[in-house]
């Protein structure tokens, strides 16, 4: 099958009665994940927020179910958020997760193994001392499972806190292609630019998924 960007429907703002769904029935699930993380979130005042909360409609965990994938900020801490990913059908929950990062944004995305379920596409951005940039993770939900084709780069930014004296220092912006198939398969193509002079060249080849950063909550 011919490869195709790693690019989704995006996600609009959530209804408010969803937002209380994903917190009633999912929130209490991630409680019990965040006792026994390494990392727990220490600010938990956006419980009462709406915020940004986003929706996409699609049939995430059963093929032709009509379903809302809702995403809802939970707690955050010095450096990053931490997320649920709620699948609701009609006013009920059928599979919740997590997800840890900053400015995260769901996609829903064709069927890249065949299974009959939407896939899922995840992006999120870091920021740390002297760079910021994003990632994205391709996953299947289906029958409430998570299995996932792995995290990919998206975008490495250093040049504004750039100073001179290490030509190495470059940005990254990343485009992924996906061949679709029960073991999809993934190219990047990389437009580089170096922090110092500013020329740009671009990089293309085969790349693997690194470890995601979804997680299943357990109900």
């Amino acid at each position: 099958m011919n490869a195709v960007p790693m690019q989704g429907a995006p996600a609009g703002k959530a209804s408010a009665a969803d937002v209380q769904l994903v917190r009633s029935q999912g929130f209490p699930a991630m409680a019990a994940y965040q006792n026994k993380s390494d990392y727990p979130c220490q600010d938990e005042t956006a419980r009462d927020q709406h915020g940004d909360a986003q929706s996409v409609a699609g049939s995430f965990t059963r093929k032709g179910a009509k379903q809302r994938l809702v995403s809802v900020w939970y707690c955050g801490a010095a450096n990053f958020n931490q997320y649920v990913l709620g699948v609701l059908e009609g006013n009920r929950l059928v599979a919740a997760y997590t997800v840890q990062g900053m400015n995260v944004h769901v996609e829903k995305f064709r069927d890249v193994n065949g299974n009959g379920t939407d896939d899922v596409i995840v992006r999120a951005s870091y920021s740390g001392a002297g760079g910021m940039g994003g990632s994205a993770e391709l996953a299947d939900f289906h029958s409430g499972g998570l299995k996932s084709f792995g995290s990919f780069r998206t975008s490495d930014e250093v040049c504004p806190w750039y100073q001179g004296g290490d030509t190495e220092m470059h940005d990254d912006e990343y485009k992924i292609m996906v061949t679709p198939g029960n073991q999809p398969s993934f190219r990047q193509t990389i437009h580089r630019t170096e922090c110092g002079s500013g020329l740009e060249r671009m990089i293309t080849g085969p790349v693997k998924g690194k470890p995601g950063f979804i997680s299943l909550l357990k109900r």
